[in-house]
């Protein structure tokens, strides 16, 4: 009997038992990074909220959430979050700019990391959207 590499059929049997892909775990919030909500306010009441949408429902207070509204009827564009007792909100002015505007609609659909920031007055001044091959998506 002919060992099993002594051909070149043999060898590539081997790797193909041996060396197959095995189930990929892309897309599927698994990663270096954990899904994480928080949020912080300071004396002013200016701020910023950042994590994932995940990250907030995960969370170990059962009142932690992040909630975005879009609206048509008056131009409305606001952000909402608790977490763990601190509670903030901000809007995003008509008068923004549109990338602003922008950011704020495609928050909603979105999976991976997000950080917003607001001013003293309550209007959102930065919305960051941050994409990485191991969030959901």
């Amino acid at each position: 009997m002919k060992p099993l590499f002594a051909s070149f059929a043999g060898l590539i049997a081997f790797a193909g038992i041996f060396f197959a892909p095995g189930r990929s775990l892309a897309g599927l919030d698994y990663g270096p990074l954990p899904q994480t909500g928080y949020c912080y306010r300071y004396p002013d009441s200016s701020g910023g909220c950042g994590g994932t949408f995940t990250g907030f429902r995960l969370d170990s207070d059962p009142n932690t959430y992040a909630q975005v509204s879009t609206s048509t009827w008056g131009n409305g564009r606001y952000f909402y979050a608790s977490y763990r007792g601190i509670y903030v909100g901000c809007a995003v002015s008509p008068y923004a700019s549109q990338d602003l505007k922008n950011q704020i609609e495609k928050l909603p659909l979105f999976k991976g990391q997000f950080w917003i920031s607001f001013d003293s007055s309550g209007y959102c001044t930065d919305i960051e959207l941050s994409q990485a091959s191991y969030y959901q998506q």
